[in-house]
């Protein structure tokens, strides 16, 4: 099979040789081994650190889900309109192996205290079962990408699908997120693996690559309901089959309409809508309720009535309409970004701008490369548009970016080696040290990826005066510094994401009351509490003022640093005044 090269320039980088087949088939294995291990090593670091706050929602429902399916109550496994099918899978095989029994304790509608009630009176941490479950979503997220890799190499060749995959790899803000029972690191795998299959359908028309392609667009549907992108992104990505390469123009009837776009669209469809129906089994009993709600929920999503803008500024200007901040994920995008991938990027429009009248990058790689744009920004276009945002929900636009950003530093080195005269040791020095500096962009923030941010615009430390920062992150670091006090199982604790609190403490022996921070609480809410637990993003928001304005003045009886910068304040708050001496 021909390989497709970005341009004249790749083709002695890119180009495989033909080898002995047995020599080509024990290389491929160690490439694949090789990748397989660059996804997994940072990803399983530190796993049972600490607790985001979806986590234990999405394991008491995961815990539902499995309960329903263990009962055959298959319209419980619809729990929320996310939907969120994947986590929960991920999350039931987790109970499967940690605590089987659930199946006969459980229920399809649980509490939060009522499912932490269970996990104390059969002795199962919750830790364990969320760990088991995040080795669920990693391996998920592994075998899409590693099948992404397989596409990506068929189109561009070994060097750039190898890079592109260590890039992702390494990439802090695509670790975090692919490693925690949530649905947008897995959504960013799967909505890469569709779009990467389906531009490979186009150009070698493999029914494999439209099974895989649908089959992903399927799952990344069942993940979360932004995944629906695809839908429209497929139907137009289809258009390219109006295209005749030998006439050189488009060609509009009939009989090419439907062989080329209508059919494969179609399918491609079709076969999404059998994986949706076949790993979701509420859709077995109520198919029709089960995608009203869905729409329901996305719609009452993106309005803006489940959640907000997570932007400093928002927040700073009070009550606000979220569709006016266009410019929040271009700005999130700089912000946890790597210096390798920006500059990446800036290199890949430098070369189309300079090749877009020449023939040297071949027509099959700038429809390619122009499907992938395609969907990046369709997928922009309908976040932004969305009254609710969040960081995290621009993932899916972070792998296609990677590959066109390796793109660019592949030219790039291939330029310079043919100017300055080096051409075998200067592309490899180039590259490595590209890998070198994602490398440390991940290393450097472990076990908490999710406190990366880019140093080109402050990292960190400059983060918190524009975007809302922490997820969970130094929680548990808390929680081990308050076990410490001999009388802390009688003591009460309010703390911010009480559930992340809690999932950690249950093993340490205390948990903090399920009790809630309100904009309308006063220091007197909080009187009959020994312990306030705030978090940074808590205090970025001023939640609540009443008691931020008591509270902040004083020093903290214990804080938890990351990086330099304060992640959690604990106050004794029978006793505030004894925090200043």
């Amino acid at each position: 099979m021909k390989v497709i090269n970005p341009s004249a320039f790749l083709t002695r980088l890119s180009g495989e040789k033909a080898v002995p087949q047995w020599r080509q088939g024990l290389l491929n294995i160690l490439i694949l081994a090789a990748l397989t291990a660059a996804l997994l090593v940072p990803r399983v670091i530190g796993l049972g650190r600490f607790v985001t706050p979806d986590e234990p929602l999405w394991g008491k429902r995961s815990g539902s889900f499995y309960y329903a399916i263990q009962n055959r109550e298959f319209a419980g496994t619809y729990q929320t309109g996310h939907p969120g099918v994947m986590a929960m899978w991920a999350g039931a095989l987790a109970y499967q192996r940690v605590f089987p029994e659930f199946k006969e304790y459980g229920q399809i509608e649980l509490g939060d205290a009522k499912v932490l009630e269970i996990f104390q009176r059969h002795g199962i941490n919750p830790m364990e079962i969320l760990t088991t479950a995040r080795l669920n979503m990693i391996l998920f997220a592994t075998i899409a990408l590693l099948l992404s890799f397989h596409f990506a190499r068929r189109m561009f060749g070994l060097l750039p699908a190898a890079v592109t995959l260590l890039v992702i790899a390494f990439d802090p803000f695509q670790v975090a997120h692919t490693r925690v029972l949530h649905h947008f690191g897995l959504l960013s795998c799967l909505t890469f693996l569709a779009v990467l299959a389906y531009l490979d359908f186009l150009r070698s028309h493999s029914r494999v690559s439209l099974i895989i392609s649908a089959a992903a667009g399927g799952l990344s549907i069942l993940t979360v309901a932004p995944g629906i992108v695809l839908i429209p992104v497929i139907g137009l990505l289809s258009l390219s089959g109006l295209y005749d390469a030998e006439k050189k123009k488009l060609v509009l009837n009939w009989k090419r309409l439907w062989r080329n776009t209508l059919s494969p669209a179609l399918i491609w469809g079709s076969l999404a809508f059998l994986t949706v129906f076949a790993a979701w089994p509420s859709m077995w009993v109520d198919s029709l309720g089960t995608m009203q709600r869905v729409a329901a929920y996305a719609l009452s999503a993106g309005e803006g009535e489940i959640g907000g803008t997570h932007f400093v500024e928002s927040f700073q200007a009070g009550p606000d309409d979220g569709t006016l901040y266009l410019h929040y994920y271009p700005l999130t995008y700089l912000w946890r970004s790597t210096p390798a991938t920006l500059f990446g990027l800036v290199l890949f429009v430098a070369v189309l701008l300079r090749e877009r009248r020449s023939n040297r990058i071949q027509r099959e790689v700038k429809l390619v490369l122009l499907g992938l744009m395609v969907f990046v920004l369709a997928y922009l276009t309908l976040m932004s548009i969305g009254e609710k945002k969040f960081d995290r929900y621009l993932l899916p636009v972070y792998p296609p970016l990677s590959l066109l950003a390796t793109l660019g530093w592949i030219w790039a080195s291939e330029t310079a080696s043919h100017r300055l005269q080096f051409k075998k040791v200067l592309p490899a020095a180039i590259l490595s040290l590209v890998f070198i500096v994602q490398i440390v962009s991940s290393v450097r923030t472990a076990p908490y990826y999710l406190t990366y941010f880019n140093p080109l615009f402050g990292g960190l430390e400059k983060a918190p005066q524009v975007l809302m920062v922490g997820w969970g992150e130094g929680l548990n670091e808390a929680a081990l510094y308050l076990k410490d006090d001999p009388d802390i199982r009688k003591k009460r604790i309010i703390s911010w994401y009480p559930l992340a609190f809690n999932w950690y403490s249950f093993n340490l022996g205390f948990q903090a009351e399920h009790a809630e921070f309100s904009w309308d609480d006063t220091p007197e809410t909080y009187q009959d509490f020994d312990y306030a637990v705030l978090y940074i993003n808590q205090i970025q928001r001023n939640i609540p003022p009443a008691l931020m304005n008591v509270l902040l003045p004083l020093e903290p009886e214990h804080s938890v640093s990351i990086d330099g910068v304060e992640f959690v304040r604990i106050y004794r708050l029978n006793n505030p005044t004894a925090s200043e001496n």
